[in-house]
């Protein structure tokens, strides 16, 4: 093992671990809350492709039927003989986050106990910025960094899959219907599929993985 790999193999990604199951149950209380008994079924922490920050995304069944419905009248107006139903809009937008309805900005007008997630999320932010810091600081020039940027990124997303795992298996999932009723994801737009499908399969039941591994860059498709 080189220095450098030593370097980022202890790097703190624990600190990211630790901080994401109170970040992920802050959101959950408060998009119940927000949702006001419509049927939240999925969160989602979405990195930016570089991994070094995230953002993130809710959804309920009804915003889903709605955005479908939305969808699908445009499409008939533009195209009037187009076969596409409000069914298969669903399906499109289901496993899609940056098409979710629910986001920090929906909190950000809400009271002390929205902001308060919203803080909570900046919070297990903050080490990723530490760790690509101390990162680079450690490297001897640009051919490193592009080298070992990948290794950092993967230790990274399993940090946040880790401590998602942790808050899984704390949260009372009657609350949306059953655990086989939600879909929890680190999901990263136009990132890898494999790598995301990976991580969707880490973190979900296999009921739930399996309705997004046919859905999410299918063998089908």
């Amino acid at each position: 093992m080189s220095d450098l790999e030593k370097v980022i193999a202890s790097l703190p990604y624990s600190k990211l671990t630790k901080r994401m199951p109170p970040a992920a149950n802050a959101l959950m209380e408060r998009c119940l809350e927000y949702v006001d008994g419509e049927q939240l079924y999925g969160l989602s922490f979405c990195p930016n492709d570089d991994v070094t920050s995230f953002y993130w995304m809710a959804n309920t069944t009804e915003a889903l039927q709605r955005r479908a419905e939305k969808w699908q009248s445009r499409i008939a107006e533009e195209h009037p003989d187009t076969t596409l139903t409000v069914q298969d809009s669903v399906d499109e937008f289901r496993f899609e986050p940056p098409d979710w309805s629910i986001s920090e900005s929906a909190f950000r007008e809400r009271g002390r106990k929205f902001r308060k997630a919203i803080k909570l999320c900046d919070h297990a932010n903050a080490p990723i910025g530490r760790i690509w810091r101390k990162f680079q600081a450690n490297c001897k020039d640009s051919a490193d960094v592009i080298a070992y940027c990948p290794l950092v990124q993967k230790q990274l997303l399993d940090a946040m899959v880790d401590g998602l795992k942790k808050f899984d298996s704390n949260f009372d999932w009657s609350r949306v219907g059953g655990r086989d009723q939600f879909i929890l994801l680190v999901f990263i737009p136009d990132g890898n599929p494999e790598l995301v499908r990976d991580m969707a399969r880490r973190l979900n039941p296999p009921p739930v993985w399996e309705q997004f591994a046919a859905s999410y860059y299918s063998d089908e498709e």
